[in-house]
């Protein structure tokens, strides 16, 4: 198997017969078996032991694995999944059946990286970046910091201009998945795409996921 000289490993992610390597460069790339879409490199691909393959991700600083999904956090704050979606974790809809006219057709299982940040289908002209994502079993979180510079279209010019930070704390916590005891706050079964999830502060610095409960860690209060 060929590694890369040139870059540094900053963390390698060890799933069921398949690993994932992030590199100091942003890259990420993977290898082993491709079960339930983990290795990120499309469907043709069943398996790869002698190389490593490269994931189509640009400036990838963080990546978490749930129970066969995984997340990826770029350094614009935008986050993508692939993996095994049958319970909405991966928080992409593919198509609408035509056959089912009411009701949106989901795949179960996503073989390449899809932006699940910020949706596409209702994407703001500002949006914040997320800065921390969460792979819980089959259920997926991000947290957004509402200090960081956001990002502006401007649809008239096509460019992107960087506002100014936020005067106020205003993070935000987003789920999706499978809403095992009621994980998710939400009402339903299983959450398709990202939901905001209400914890009662606004200023949260990191997230984590322990046996079925969201703990958000404030710069003033810890909130579960």
């Amino acid at each position: 198997m060929s590694v890369k000289d040139s870059c540094k490993v900053r963390d390698i992610v060890v799933g069921h017969q398949f690993r994932l390597v992030l590199y100091s460069d942003g890259s990420l790339y993977s290898w082993g078996i491709n079960n339930k879409g983990c290795l990120g490199i499309g469907k043709e691909i069943h398996h790869c032991h002698n190389q490593l393959v490269r994931v189509d991700i640009e400036d990838v600083v963080e990546v978490k694995l749930g129970a066969n999904h995984v997340l990826a956090l770029t350094k614009m704050g935008e986050v993508y999944a692939w993996g095994d979606n049958s319970r909405g974790q991966v928080g992409f809809k593919k198509f609408r059946d035509n056959n089912r006219t009411d009701k949106i057709a989901h795949s179960s299982v996503i073989y390449s990286p899809k932006k699940v940040y910020p949706p596409a289908a209702s994407f703001p002209r500002t949006y914040k970046k997320a800065i921390q994502i969460v792979a819980y079993e089959n259920t997926s979180f991000l947290l957004t910091d509402g200090l960081i510079p956001v990002k502006t279209i401007n649809l008239e010019e096509e460019e992107e201009i960087i506002e100014e930070p936020q005067t106020e704390y205003h993070d935000e916590v987003f789920g999706w998945g499978h809403n095992d005891h009621g994980i998710l706050l939400s009402p339903f079964r299983y959450v398709r795409c990202p939901y905001r999830l209400d914890l009662g502060v606004t200023s949260i610095e990191r997230i984590d996921v322990q046996d079925n409960h969201v703990i958000g860690y404030s710069y003033k209060h810890l909130c579960k």
